[in-house]
């Protein structure tokens, strides 16, 4: 069995380069870690059960399910092969009350398998506090997830590079909040460079290396990883080469996103309240 991260992770028709097992009952079982609404947070689905579906029979291995019918089959000869498609039940191990279902693909001489179908499907929502600060542009980071969702990669490539174009000015000016002393006289003779050009790749370049280290993660640099998937293009490349560079841009837009923009609009909202109160014990003092 392929590891956790592919069933966690990839979208459907994605392929997942692994070398099957000829037989079904070899493939590995796996726990996975996703999110649970009925806990309301991450959990481990224990794996319950596989099915493999070919001419009318079922091959099935895992835990039997009471009262459920089942044909022994024995085969002789492999029994994996192209276009068998295989079903993995899981279920929480905390509230074992909420299953997660994969239909998944043998692709060609069993070097890669893909998923052809999930429940629940791939979440396709927005959180809240992202969808205000993307504001108008929440549609369209809606639509490429939607296009991720479906392994296509050149239209949700197309859809998140055109949010990074539309609020790169307001997100390079905001993470100068973040610098102080010589760092910040830097950035800001970066920004002038930035002003004077239209190409998003080129503002990206001229300030990916003058991040403040609370934007950098380990060896991750986001603004770094935006600009080298954007200078990849579109022309010439194929759904799968796009989809892995779109899903970098889409963690990272949403990491610098909450790191810096939604701590602007905290400290806006801080400094609001604190007007508010100021003002109100002021007037209490003027009345005494």
């Amino acid at each position: 069995m392929p590891d956790a991260k592919f069933l966690e992770e990839y979208q459907l028709y994605r392929k997942f380069e692994f070398r099957l097992p000829s037989y079904f009952r070899e493939m590995k079982d796996v726990n996975i870690n996703m999110f649970c609404p009925n806990c309301k947070e991450p959990r481990t689905f224990r794996f319950l059960h596989k099915y493999k579906h070919e001419n009318k029979l079922i091959i099935r291995t895992g835990r039997l399910p009471p009262n459920r019918p089942v044909v022994p089959i024995t085969p002789m000869s492999p029994d994996l092969r192209e276009n068998n498609i295989i079903q993995f039940n899981y279920i929480c191990a905390s509230c074992e009350n909420y299953n997660r279902i994969f239909s998944l693909r043998v692709g060609k001489d069993r070097k890669f398998i893909e998923k052809v179908g999930q429940y629940p499907p791939w979440d396709i929502n927005i959180e809240r506090d992202l969808k205000e600060i993307l504001k108008n542009h929440s549609e369209n980071y809606k639509k490429g997830k939607i296009c991720e969702s479906q392994s296509y990669g050149i239209g949700a490539f197309a859809y998140y590079r055109r949010i990074i174009e539309d609020i790169i000015g307001e997100l390079l000016e905001a993470i100068q909040d973040l610098l102080i002393g010589e760092e910040l006289e830097k950035y800001q003779k970066a920004l002038e460079g930035v002003k004077k050009t239209n190409n998003t790749a080129e503002k990206i370049s001229l300030v990916k290396d003058l991040l403040p280290p609370i934007l950098k993660t380990e060896q991750f640099n986001p603004l770094k990883t935006i600009h080298d998937a954007l200078s990849k293009g579109l022309h010439g490349r194929t759904d799968e080469e796009c989809l892995e560079d779109a899903d970098s841009i889409r963690t990272s837009l949403v990491f610098l996103v909450d790191a810096v923009l939604n701590r602007r609009k905290r400290q806006q909202e801080y400094t609001e309240s604190m007007k508010k109160i100021i003002e109100k014990q002021r007037k209490k003092i003027e009345r005494n």
